[in-house]
């Protein structure tokens, strides 16, 4: 089994958006396609995201993008529950 999550800001050039940018923060989880039931549980308990099936990859991803759900679910648990070395430090240049 293999799994992974991030955290990461994709920027977006266009003149339909503020100041000529889309900036768009987005958690992700990724799990092996048999461990899908992993991403289910935690979208049950995140009460958002979705789940994406990268069958070429054999995995599965939960992505959060929506800018509330960050601010009022994902950041919340994980200043309660902080990560460890890397990911802490991910996460804080995320947050900011």
């Amino acid at each position: 089994m293999q799994s992974d999550g991030c955290f990461f800001v994709s920027l977006s050039k266009g003149k339909k958006y503020k100041f000529g940018l889309r900036i768009r923060p987005t958690f992700v989880i990724t799990q092996d396609l048999s461990s899908i039931s992993v991403l289910e549980s935690v979208q049950k308990y995140f009460c958002c995201g979705i789940i994406t099936i990268d069958k070429k990859r054999n995995a599965a991803n939960f992505v959060v993008s929506s800018i509330k759900d960050i601010k009022e679910k994902i950041i919340p648990h994980f200043q309660l529950n902080p990560l460890h070395l890397a990911k802490q430090n991910a996460y804080l240049i995320f947050v900011e």
